[in-house]
């Protein structure tokens, strides 16, 4: 409802539901005279039932309203306040009325609205001003206030009572606030604490006066408390007998005066001081712990040392702070704590004094989330009535990192420059350059390839626990301005990645697909000569990190559809250049190039700018053109980041200086610090990497003889000086060039990186030569990591230790681990969590990822083993990596966590997968341990983490838990396809989707609810050469009349027969009319309905010699002739009033084939009311071969179409098959005895021993487990005639090829029989079901 202010929302749990009621309908009245004043009172009815919650709808579900009476509004009022006053009591209400007092901050204006509301239920009538004037009197909270209206007497009015109660309440403030204004901020907060001693001290003191001091007093010489100077106590004072200028008092000075005069409170509220005091006092209980606090001012002091002053982000607004070292609390004012929304006060015993004796209340205190550089903070402040500034004591300074201790200063390789001219305040002069998100000029367009199919991924699945988090990191960035909703299609969606830390939550996205369509700007970069020739004699450098740095890019419209991508919520898209894109830091470097291509001495490196001069003031007037620059630019920069006024700074591996360039020790420090090997071991290890570099030293053999000898076979290990000294030239050569060549961007790069179980090596690379070295150990906690991550870690490490190499460019990836190669061309949601957590890391680098052979891997390999003793690079701040915890994607209760760990660790299988995961897969499959062999063609998925191992996101389940994780899968009876696709979300262990496979078609409650097989294709009839030689018939019902229907196979011409009687023998005398008029068939198809199944029906076809098929139970299809022959006749007979000249009209119709009915059966038409001429009604020749033709033509067109909504066969059955039987909707178990002679047809046993005869369709195979049968028994039922009663009609078994089969009950044809009934074997009478004589077809 935007637009139409807050909704009204009755509370059922007040205490008063009357007076809550009746402000509940003002506001309900407000709104729909007002926002919605155009609904219907219909619609009405509709909001006030939204507003009352679901307690006013279960209300108003026990009325009873007519259909209009819903529609009236007035109808609602009246039925809820009767619920809320369900008995007027004015006595109750009286007792309310008069026993309102004005509360102690409570306004006027609420005290005598509260009044008006109460006085309403009280029933004074026209005496309501009067008692409301009268409690005002009696229940003001000013005795002044109530003195007044007092004295006015009789003629004091409901009107002037208030107005006089208003005036007073105003009167008070406004002298508050004088007061208020009269006392100073708070500048410093003591804490007052005495000891006894000085309690006693003072108080001794104040009793002795002016009495005489002690001896060991009288010969000390003391400050004067009289005339302020020192003398001892017998020394004459001068200023004995003289007056004191302020309080006109004798025998002090007016400088020792401790009278406090007004000049004195002028000269206090000029201070504006104000102490936070605890004073030692113990009457009073709002004094608690002390707190000392520096200067804190009022508002219009803001500008007294503006450079302590700093703005931080606090619950999403800016508030400029004072920073107060000498400080132990912080302060805020009321007005600020009221701009943040939401956020409640907690009781506080801390007070505010002044020197003047005021106290400043202390309303309480609160705690607020603090950001400060991208890091949040919970601070606690206490809030105060004054309009102070707000102060942020020395605690939350140190957490906030807005000060740090310096214990030791030491010179820094970047020296700032100290000269003559006065240097550049480039942050007091542009401020809001270092403040929040800029936005550069113009838009980006990222150019797509066209003939690159668009890829739309659907929204990934994120942990419950991280929604909240992961919508309010959303709701910021557009707040930000950096993405927006996106509501249209768009051909283009990626996927999003969470990356949740201790601290924050980001957002990115997984722009691969895209990547691969967009085209690159390939904009060059400057080498480092070229960069050097731009700054001659170049002596003062500054370096400008920008804030966010591609956040800065803008979008167009085009382009930021491409930056479309999908959440569970809605999809979004970046208006501003996300991370990730493969062109982003060349548009980046264009721009910024562009940017200040034109101020001398200046050079734009990525998101970096460099300014240099030879002076100080050529410097700062240059770095003056780029801030300048920058501001209308709309460019913002890291302050933390930048560093201004330095001698010498850091460029792609080398240091600008005023020397010149200079090599930057860091790149080969990693190989001039490499210890000595200790065993010959370690020596082959470094002998290969020198080897490796072979080709670029001079005189390699000579130097590395000594070396060499000592890794011959028979070598005895020694290491003395002379071996030293072959270590450390070697080490000076692949340091020096030739070896070490200078960085070429214009030439392809390629970075060499190896992980150790305890250390890192990378080495970056130009055609084979090295360009710079690196080095590391890794902590305690990521030796722990598993192989893949410590592997993913050195490539972390490479780039970020090569930052200004390899940003902006591709580089191609060394590596000796093969499946780092395939993680890195998944999508990044299938990632393990802390790879997730790498590669994100790795997403705004240009990688190909590479495998190369350990073997050939000498440099990096070396590196890693003979590693640097440090970890000073955070790669990744571990605090992060740690507080990666796998029960975020696990939300299950501790127990269960816990039985996880204790059941992965007691797995054989998962205790062997864990080495094999932290030592890192062997190269080769086969070398892998048989028992975890099946893991290896994930094996770049696996991680173990917390004491469990993942595939992915996905929880590896131990074997003795894996069968209570199958019953949770399918708990909810899915089918096997859904069941599969909810485990491998969530849980993975080897032969998990046979397993549930197995499971679901095992389940006896999936089995027996299971859907209808699918159609299968049509197995038409034979169609016989002659008319009337194959024939259907059934039985059916119309209008209460039963009917006996023939028809011919050949000709279709149907033959309808009225039945008086359902018994076999009026149906066998029927048919043997037929036979009588038309001759006898070769065969007759029937389904299994009493009088076909029937003895005496057998009986009749074995005496005329006919073939008697019989169809499958409940398979109509199977007689699909005479079926779809009821249908016509059916229809024929309802609509027409006389059915027998339907009937010949239907005969005499062609049918697709060109011949009528009678044509094909007779040879002729037959006469009709229309006019036909002589010869068509005369018997022609027939041409049976050529209708032969055209009825298997037509059968076969009928096939087409059926077959085109049918599956495939279903496989056969085979004696002892167990199977689910089709009853209706529900299956039952049963077990094929043998399939029938008539197609698709079987002969089954359900688990009561009973058979049944049915059609493949009915039939389903299945792994159930059958049930005990409580007793082997044959239900045989009855299928007399309804009039038959004689005895001797009993019904016999029908025969199928050798097995017993009783016809059974399930029938479709069975005819009621009111008379009849059988005793089965066991003694129960058995009574044909009703239901079965409702229609014979």
């Amino acid at each position: 409802m935007e637009g139409t202010g807050s909704c009204p929302r009755f509370n059922w749990e007040a205490r008063d539901l009357v007076g809550e009621w009746n402000s509940f309908k003002d506001h309900v009245s407000f709104m729909f005279k007002g926002p919605l004043k155009a609904k219907s009172e219909e619609e009405k009815c509709s909001y006030l039932m939204l507003w009352v919650g679901e307690k006013g709808r279960k209300i108003f579900s026990t009325w009873t309203l007519s259909d209009e009476q819903q529609k009236k509004l007035q109808n609602y009022y009246d039925g809820f306040k009767a619920y809320v006053q369900p008995k007027s009591n004015p006595i109750f209400a009286r007792y309310k009325f008069h026993s309102k007092v004005q509360a102690p901050d409570e306004t006027c204006e609420q005290f005598v609205t509260e009044l008006k509301l109460l006085v309403k239920e009280c029933e004074y009538g026209d005496k309501e001003d009067e008692v409301v004037r009268d409690r005002i009197v009696f229940g003001t909270k000013s005795d002044k206030v109530r003195e007044k209206l007092i004295d006015i007497g009789k003629d004091l009015t409901l009107e002037k009572a208030i107005e006089i109660a208003r005036v007073d309440e105003m009167s008070v403030k406004q002298l508050k606030e004088m007061n208020l204004s009269a006392e100073a901020a708070v500048h410093a907060v003591r804490h007052r604490e005495r000891t006894n001693a000085q309690k006693t001290s003072r108080s001794s003191d104040k009793n002795k006066g002016t009495h005489a001091p002690s001896e060991h007093r009288a010969t000390a010489q003391k400050k004067c408390g009289r005339c302020g100077m020192k003398h001892t106590q017998d020394a004459q004072c001068p200023a004995i007998g003289k007056e004191c200028r302020k309080c006109k008092k004798s025998n002090h000075f007016a400088s020792m005066c401790r009278a406090r005069t007004e000049q004195t409170h002028s000269s206090k509220r000029r201070n504006k001081v104000h102490t936070l005091d605890d004073s030692d006092s113990s009457d009073t209980e709002d004094e608690v712990q002390a707190y000392s606090l520096g200067t804190i001012g009022t508002a219009e002091m803001n500008t007294v040392d503006s450079g302590w002053f700093q703005k931080l982000e606090v619950e999403e607004k800016t508030v400029n702070f004072q920073l107060d070292t000498g400080a132990k609390c912080n302060v805020i004012s009321e007005k600020t704590f009221k701009s943040f929304k939401g956020k409640k006060l907690e009781k506080s015993k801390v007070k505010l004094t002044s020197y003047s004796g005021h106290t400043i209340k202390t309303l309480g205190s609160t705690k607020l989330t603090c950001k400060f550089k991208k890091e949040e903070h919970e601070v606690k402040f206490y809030v105060t009535e004054m309009d102070s500034t707000a102060i942020l004591g020395l605690e939350a300074c140190q957490r906030l990192g807005l000060i740090q201790r310096v214990d030791t200063v030491q010179s820094s390789m970047t020296q700032e420059v100290k000269g003559d001219h006065p240097q550049l305040d480039v942050k007091g002069e542009y401020p809001d350059s270092f403040e929040g998100l800029g936005c550069l000029p113009g838009e980006v367009h990222l150019k797509v390839d066209p003939d690159v199919q668009p890829v739309v991924h659907p929204p990934r699945k994120i942990p419950v626990a991280l929604h909240k988090k992961v919508k309010s990191e959303l709701k910021r960035m557009e707040k930000e301005g950096v993405i927006t909703r996106q509501e249209e299609p768009t051909d283009w969606v990626n996927s999003m990645v969470v990356v949740e830390t201790p601290k924050k939550t980001r957002i990115c996205i997984d722009p691969r697909d895209l990547n691969k369509a967009i085209k690159r700007e390939h904009y060059p970069m400057k080498t480092i000569e070229e960069v050097v020739q731009n700054m001659p004699g170049a002596k003062v450098f500054s370096k400008l990190d920008a804030t966010s740095g591609y956040w800065q890019l803008k979008l167009d419209e085009e382009s930021s559809k491409l930056c479309t991508f999908n959440t569970p919520w809605g999809r979004y898209r970046f208006l501003r250049l996300p991370f990730g894109i493969v062109s982003a830091s060349e548009i980046f470097q264009r721009v910024m190039s562009q940017m200040v291509e034109d101020i001398e001495g200046t050079e734009a490196v990525m998101d970096d700018v460099v300014v240099s001069g030879s002076n100080t003031k050529e410097h700062d007037k240059r770095l003056k053109k780029v801030m300048e620059k920058a501001k209308s630019y709309g460019l913002t920069f890291n302050d933390s980041k930048c560093e201004f006024h330095k001698s010498e700074i850091s460029y792609v591996g080398h240091i600008l200086s005023g020397e010149g360039l200079k090599a930057d020790p860091e790149k080969i420090r990693a190989v001039q610090k490499m210890s000595s090997p200790q065993n010959k071991k370690e020596l082959m290890t470094f002998l290969g990497f020198i080897q490796y570099l072979g080709k670029f030293l001079p005189n390699l053999a000579d130097v590395s003889k000594p070396l060499r000898k000592l890794t011959e076979k028979d070598a005895v290990w020694k290491w003395t000086k002379t071996e030293e000294e072959s270590f450390k030239k070697l080490k000076k050569l692949v340091t020096e060039a030739p070896v070490l060549r200078y960085y070429d961007p214009a030439k392809p790069l390629t970075l060499s990186v190896d992980a150790s179980s305890t250390g890192l090596g990378c080495c970056l690379m130009q055609e084979g030569q090295p360009i710079a070295y690196g080095s590391r150990a890794l902590t305690k906690t990521q030796q722990n990591y598993a192989q893949i991550e410590k592997e993913t870690l050195a490539v972390v490490y490479g780039c970020e230790k090569f930052h200004t190499y390899v940003y902006g460019r591709t580089v191609e990836v060394e590596t000796d681990h093969k499946p780092l190669q395939s993680i890195f061309t998944k999508p990044l949601h299938k990632a393990p969590v802390r790879l997730q957590r790498f590669m994100l890391q790795l997403q705004k680098y240009d990688l190909k990822v590479k495998y190369k052979p350990g073997k050939e891997m000498y440099v990096a390999d070396t590196l890693s083993r003979s590693y640097l003793p440090e970890t000073k690079e955070q790669l990744i701040p571990e605090k992060e990596i740690n507080a990666i915890n796998p029960r975020s994607h696990l939300p299950i209760s501790d127990e269960k966590y816990a039985e996880f760990q204790r059941e992965t660790a007691n797995d054989v299988e998962l205790t062997e997968l864990k080495k094999v995961i932290l030592k890192g897969f062997p190269e080769n499959r086969r070398d892998v341990p048989e028992s975890v062999r099946a893991y290896w063609s994930f094996r770049d998925e696996l991680t173990y983490t917390d004491g469990l191992i993942f595939r992915g996101l996905r929880l590896v389940i131990p074997k003795k838990l894996q069968v209570d994780q199958l019953q949770r899968i399918h708990s909810s009876h899915l089918g096997i396809v859904k069941c599969k696709s909810m485990a491998r979300e969530l849980v993975f262990w080897i032969g998990m989707s046979s397993q549930i496979e197995d499971m679901v078609t095992a389940c006896r409650v999936c089995a027996e609810n299971s859907r209808a097989n699918p159609k299968e294709p049509m197995i038409p009839m034979d169609i016989p050469d002659r008319p009337w030689a194959k024939i259907a018939a059934d039985l059916f019902e119309l209008n209460k009349t039963h009917y006996l229907i023939i028809v011919d196979y050949y000709s279709k011409w149907p033959e309808v027969i009225t039945l008086n009687s359902l018994n076999t023998k009026t149906v066998v005398g029927h048919m043997k009319s037929q036979f009588a008029r038309f001759g006898i068939v070769d065969e007759l198809i029937t389904d299994n309905g009493p009088q076909f199944a029937s003895a005496e029906f057998a009986e009749f076809m074995k005496e005329y010699e006919i073939k008697h098929t019989t169809t499958s139970p409940y398979h109509p299809q199977g007689n699909g002739q005479a079926e779809r022959m009821v249908q016509t006749v059916k229809n024929l007979m309802k609509k027409s009033k006389d059915p027998y000249r339907s009937l010949l009209d239907y005969r005499n119709t062609p049918l697709d084939t060109g011949k009528s009915p009678a044509e094909l059966f007779l040879g002729r038409k037959l006469k009709t009311t229309l006019p036909t001429r002589a010869e068509l009604l005369k018997p022609g020749k027939q041409q049976n071969k050529k209708n032969h033709k055209d009825l298997i033509a037509r059968q076969k067109k009928q096939k087409e179409y059926f077959d085109r909504k049918a599956s495939g066969n279903l496989t056969k059955l085979r004696a002892g098959d167990p199977v689910m039987m089709q009853f209706g909707n529900r299956w039952k178990k049963a077990e094929v005895v043998t399939p029938h002679s008539t197609p698709r047809s079987y002969v089954v046993r359900d688990e009561q021993n009973v058979e049944y005869r049915r059609n493949r369709k009915m039939l389903r195979p299945t792994k159930v487990a059958s049930r005990d049968s409580d007793s082997n028994r044959t239900v045989t039922m009855p299928t007399t005639d309804q009039n038959v009663k004689d005895s001797n009609q009993k019904e016999k078994e029908k025969k199928i090829g050798t097995e017993q089969i009783p016809v059974q009950t399930d029938d479709k044809n069975m005819v009621e029989n009111k008379d009849s009934a059988v005793t089965t074997r066991s003694g129960r009478v058995v009574k044909q079901p009703k239901k079965y004589s409702d229609e014979y077809t």
